[in-house]
C-alpha cells in the first residue's frame, strides 16, 4: 500500500507541477532534458520498480491453501 501510495503521489506531484508551474518545468537541466521531461523519466521509473517489487512478492508471498473462504467461493459449483 505504501509503494502505491508513493507512486501515485508522484504522479499527482508531476501533474501538478506540470499545470502551476510551467516556468519551472521548462527549465533545462542537460541538452534538451527539462525539468518536467527529467520528473516523468523518473515516475516511469518508479513505476517500473513498483511494478517488478509487486511481481516478486506475489511469487514469493505465502497463500494459505487450507484457510477459511469466503461465501462466494464456497457456494460456486464445480464446473463440468
Amino acid at each position: 500500500m505504501e509503494v502505491t501510495a508513493g507512486v501515485v503521489s508522484l504522479y499527482v506531484l508531476n501533474a501538478v507541477l506540470a499545470e502551476t508551474s510551467r516556468d519551472f518545468m521548462a527549465v533545462t537541466v542537460v541538452g534538451p532534458l527539462n525539468v518536467g521531461f527529467a520528473l516523468a523519466l523518473f515516475l516511469l521509473a518508479t513505476t517500473v520498480g513498483a511494478t517488478q517489487w509487486h511481481a516478486r512478492y506475489a511469487r514469493t508471498a505465502p497463500v494459505p491453501l487450507d484457510g477459511p473462504t469466503g461465501p462466494a467461493v464456497q457456494q460456486q459449483e464445480p464446473r463440468r
